[in-house]
């Protein structure tokens, strides 16, 4: 199985950059840390890291074309307005985990929005550098026919060095509202083809799921580390 960590525009820099948001981890740490697991989980990893939207967006089209298992990125800023990227992230057939190392919902307001949101399988942000474990290991057991959150769920209560920093009752909440964004987006989705029943199947579950997490977190205000569920219609993003 093979799956591609794409790195977006600045990345580079990390552990030079903002170390407030991004701690001091460098580039080749996570991508260290991403072999390892790979190893474990019996995935090759390969890294890409570019500066340039065109190199990026052909380096999409090479993942196409080898056929690869599913593809994770991390495309920085670039992800907040770059729809080159976005469609040539839509002409691939596996699953895409979008992610990133800081709470984009809890940042500046022009972060909040992903452009990639309507075609990415799912989105985790917040957990410095292990969202990029927690992405292998989502898109590791969906590309072997697994289910996203139950694999997402796993990492967070089991898999790796993540769950020894997370107590229960936040990993039940930030299970809570990933799943209820994602329930949100798949009405979204089937309202748009016409598939009315499903559409509400799929809002009332996201509605019970953020009724949920709301308990487990009791009033709690969002933190870094934590996801907030769509609140601009039935599966709106942000």
């Amino acid at each position: 199985m093979k799956i591609v960590m794409l790195h977006g525009i600045n990345h580079n820099m990390f552990g030079k950059r903002d170390p407030k948001q991004y701690g001091t981890i460098t580039l080749d740490q996570i991508n260290d840390s991403l072999h390892q697991l790979g190893k474990e989980l019996g995935v090759t990893v390969e890294c890409f890291q570019t500066n340039s939207e065109g190199e990026m967006s052909e380096r999409i089209h090479k993942a196409y074309f080898d056929n690869v298992d599913a593809v994770l990125i991390n495309a920085g800023a670039w992800t907040h307005y770059s729809y080159g990227i976005r469609d040539a992230l839509a002409i691939l057939t596996c699953p895409i985990v979008e992610l990133h190392m800081s709470n984009i919902h809890a940042r500046e307001a022009f972060r909040h929005v992903s452009v990639f949101a309507e075609i990415v399988t799912g989105q985790i942000c917040g957990f410095g550098a292990d969202s990029y474990l927690l992405a292998l290991r989502a898109a590791g057991a969906m590309s072997k026919g697994g289910n996203f959150m139950r694999a997402l769920g796993g990492a967070l209560e089991g898999g790796g060095a993540a769950a020894s920093q997370i107590k229960s009752e936040k990993a039940r909440a930030n299970r809570d509202l990933l799943g209820a964004e994602l329930s949100a987006r798949t009405a979204q989705r089937a309202a748009k083809k016409g598939d009315f029943n499903a559409s509400r199947a799929y809002a009332q579950a996201a509605q019970q799921q953020a009724a949920g997490a709301r308990h487990d977190c009791r009033d709690r205000r969002p933190r870094v580390g934590e996801c907030r569920i769509p609140t601009a219609g039935v599966g709106g993003h942000r």
